[in-house]
């Protein structure tokens, strides 16, 4: 089965499951109150929404930081690896945080910074390895949702740009894209979110850049108490430039320490040879 197909399988049985999504939005009288809101006049924290972070997942969140509040999320720890036509790399990335604060009710900017990378690259014609470390890019972006950010169904688009302050990589170039994530909150705590992604980036060698598409899917659910939930995740990223797709399955676990603290474990797997593969594990919280 192709990835078109197997996406389109996934976006139309959604369609079936949006219908018993329950009916928990803001009650009308709350929600101007909420638009009033803004980051010199803070959102109650009697009034913040559920806690919904971008991680663990591919597929990001399409709620934002409430106004006026800050939010953390970071690997801890992420390690990686792929194998191109020219080299094999393997990578250890240490504290990639994106920083969060709400500027409105539904908008919100974000600051994602590679603390410190360690990259090993070894080529296959002839097995030279070199090891380069150091800070890694740069990334701003920005969340504005369209539709219920306090809802059951919701909608946002994420601009991002990112500048080349990459030390441990000789081709480090500015990069950018934008992303649309919808969510889907079911009956049962279940939840169903998609995602769909342009991006241009840099090649894997030279200094040459390319269009990527990528579409996502991802279902999460609790297992065995609600303080911990299980995500099962497909997507696919489609090169323009080389005509080519790769398709991965990702699979992760998030504990719920506390309404504002979550950790989580997970993998990321590709099916084809140049894929990327990770593992990750993470934390977020919001202040």
């Amino acid at each position: 089965m192709t990835k078109k197909y197997t996406f389109l399988i996934f976006l139309f049985s959604s369609f079936g499951l949006t219908f018993q999504a329950t009916s928990q939005d803001l009650p009308k009288t709350e929600k101007p109150i909420k638009q009033r809101y803004n980051l010199f006049h803070p959102t109650p924290k009697d009034s913040l929404r559920s806690f919904d972070p971008d991680r663990p997942n591919v597929t990001e969140s399409p709620y934002t930081v409430d106004a006026g509040h800050v939010q953390y999320e970071a690997d801890f720890l992420r390690y990686q690896y792929k194998t191109t036509e020219e080299s094999r790399q393997h990578a250890l990335l240490y504290n990639y945080f994106n920083l969060k604060l709400g500027l409105t009710n539904s908008l919100a900017v974000q600051l994602l910074i590679q603390t410190y990378a360690r990259q090993q690259t070894e080529t296959l014609d002839t097995h030279n390895k070199t090891t380069t470390t150091g800070f890694g890019d740069l990334t701003l972006r920005l969340k504005k949702n369209f539709l219920g950010d306090d809802g059951n169904i919701a909608l946002a688009v994420i601009p991002y740009f990112t500048f080349p302050t990459n030390h441990h990589d000789d081709h480090s170039k500015y990069q950018g894209g934008v992303l649309v994530p919808i969510a889907f909150k079911l009956k049962d705590d279940w939840q169903l979110s998609f995602q769909t992604e342009g991006d241009r980036l840099k090649d894997d060698s030279g200094n040459g850049m390319h269009n990527v598409f990528l579409q996502s899917v991802n279902i999460g659910h609790p297992v065995f108490n609600k303080n911990l939930y299980a995500y099962a995740e497909t997507y696919y990223e489609y090169n323009l430039k080389a005509h080519n797709a790769n398709n991965y399955f990702d699979a992760a676990l998030q504990y719920g320490i506390s309404k504002s603290v979550m950790v989580d474990v997970g993998f990321n797997l590709g099916f084809q040879k140049a894929a990327d593969h990770a593992f990750f594990t993470g934390i977020a919280f919001r202040l």
